[in-house]
């Protein structure tokens, strides 16, 4: 892989990793616990429970995300970097 489409992958993933980094700040204030002093009451505490868990999960799954694009930055400039692990071909 040629060194203009390395940069180019290079810029898309701080990209990515700075707007995953965005979501999770914001998804990581979406879980905190919900009061229960805050008179919302029953349903809408159970609705704000059930989202909640949803926004658990995309968190989990930005985390990951933002883990797997910090070792591909990682990994960008070695000599495999392009090239299939298993016939060491050049991916197009």
């Amino acid at each position: 892989m040629d060194g203009e489409h390395k940069k180019e992958i290079q810029k898309i993933i701080k990209r990515e990793i700075f707007q995953l980094t965005k979501n999770i700040k914001r998804l990581t204030q979406d879980t905190q616990p919900i009061a229960p002093e805050n008179a919302i009451g029953r349903v809408s505490r159970m609705d704000a429970i059930n989202n909640k868990s949803v926004v658990e999960v995309s968190l989990e799954k930005a985390k990951v995300r933002l883990q797997n694009l910090i070792e591909i930055k990682d990994k960008i400039n070695t000599v495999d970097f392009g090239k299939c692990i298993r016939c060491k071909n050049p991916i197009p």
